[in-house]
């Protein structure tokens, strides 16, 4: 099935005429999207239209109350583009299945900016701190191959974001960690604990250049802490507790995160030996490894974090014979458990 026939490819249509046909086709009640899914096509958001448009077939009227039928490929580019960026995002991104020249029309930068600014409020791009993720928050995160969506809605929607604690908000269906955070500049704090995300790490995160607290604790992430995190220089809380992280401790996040007062990777599968690298962070506060599966001595240079007040790093395999002398240079450590 062909999106738009090549005979039909060139033409333009006056801005007159393509409203006029918009118009009516918004006042056509939906058909059932039989060839795609039995599931009911979301509601558009008001005022644009209350009802979803049929995305196969048109009934167009004209000025003598004659109708005739015509389906997309009978319409010029740009007033299908026009038409389709009436639909739910959705419906929009489903529609994709039809035929190779619907997926490369709706995947389009042009098209899902159409798409969202038609069907997004706009009082959403003011905020600046976000606790319970609506709706469309949710379609983004959710949005696993629909990377134009993410971009955009990242890129206007959340562009002035500078807090995301939204712990505790179980998103279903179970949603990955977006690459397209790395376009949140301004975001400073990132909360999505329990919130059962699921895969791994984004090396894009390491272009959050504002960020100063990730907390991701209490998810179902795997692979390893991406070495890319070093590159924000500003972090003072990492928590990717009671995750599966697997890998080893990265030691360019030790060496390119020197403000950090807070590292807790305890309930995970880190392997490997504490690196000595961990001696460099003089503002640590916290350091919780427990629960992982680390070996070897625990360094030497761990004495060197003259702020640290927590540290636990029982079950491990590690060697705990000689830690008096590192003890010996922590003289602000309230708890320990080794």
């Amino acid at each position: 099935m062909s999106l738009i026939r090549p005979d039909k490819a060139q033409q333009r249509l006056p801005m007159a005429t393509i409203e006029s046909t918009e118009k009516t086709a918004l006042q056509l009640v939906p058909r059932e999207l039989n060839c795609l899914t039995k599931d009911t096509v979301p509601p558009l958001s008001p005022p644009i239209a209350r009802t979803a448009i049929h995305p196969q077939a048109f009934a167009l009227s004209n000025q003598k109350t004659k109708k005739s039928s015509k389906s997309l490929a009978d319409l010029p580019p740009e007033l299908a583009e026009r038409i389709l960026a009436l639909l739910h995002p959705t419906a929009a991104t489903r529609l994709r299945r039809l035929s190779h020249a619907f997926r490369t029309l709706l995947s389009s930068l042009q098209f899902v900016r159409q798409n969202l600014r038609r069907n997004i409020p706009p009082h959403l791009k003011s905020r600046t701190h976000i606790t319970w993720p609506d709706a469309w928050d949710a379609l983004f995160l959710a949005a696993h191959s629909a990377t134009a969506l993410q971009s955009v809605y990242a890129g206007e929607w959340w562009r002035d974001v500078r807090r995301v604690e939204c712990a505790h908000r179980f998103l279903t269906p179970r949603v990955g960690i977006p690459r397209t955070l790395g376009l949140l500049k301004a975001l400073t704090h990132l909360d999505l604990s329990a919130c059962r995300l699921v895969g791994g790490f984004p090396a894009e995160m390491g272009e959050m250049e504002a960020l100063e607290s990730l907390v991701m604790a209490r998810n179902c992430l795997e692979g390893a802490l991406p070495v890319e995190l070093g590159r924000c220089t500003g972090l003072r809380v990492i928590n990717v507790s009671s995750n599966k992280l697997s890998g080893a401790i990265p030691v360019e996040v030790l060496l390119g995160c020197k403000q950090l007062e807070v590292l807790n990777l305890a309930s995970n599968r880190i392997e490997g030996e504490i690196p000595c690298q961990v001696g460099t962070l003089t503002n640590l506060k916290e350091l919780h490894l427990a629960a992982n599966q680390l070996v070897g001595k625990v360094p030497d240079s761990l004495s060197c974090c003259s702020n640290l007040e927590y540290l636990y790093l029982h079950s491990n395999g590690l060697d705990c014979s000689d830690i008096a002398h590192v003890l010996g240079g922590l003289g602000r450590l309230v708890a320990r458990s080794f």
